[in-house]
């Protein structure tokens, strides 16, 4: 069960689809404070693509009390290493709002 802190995933993942994505999805890890967002796109990301989206899940992140940790990519998909700071009150601020 997602956490009521990854609120603002959703809202992330659909301010990205100028950038045509796919979908997406948060994987469960072991410590509940760890979370991988895996998003998928429609077609192959470019270098400045992932670039972009890397910059934008850390402005992400930082508003909602969240630590965007690493990630990577192979074509379509874009895997990131979420953590959460604390698992309080839903968080569903928008950075550029």
């Amino acid at each position: 069960m997602r956490p009521l802190t990854l609120q603002w995933v959703s809202a992330f993942a659909e301010s990205l689809i100028p950038m045509d994505i796919y979908g997406w999805d948060l994987l469960e890890t072991a410590d509940p404070l760890k979370w991988v967002l895996h998003l998928r796109f429609k077609s192959k990301m470019t270098d400045e693509q992932y670039r972009l989206v890397r910059q934008y899940l850390d402005a992400w992140c930082n508003v909602n009390d969240c630590v965007y940790k690493k990630s990577h990519w192979k074509k379509w998909d874009f895997k990131a290493k979420i953590l959460i700071k604390a698992l309080g009150p839903i968080q569903d601020n928008n950075p550029f709002s």
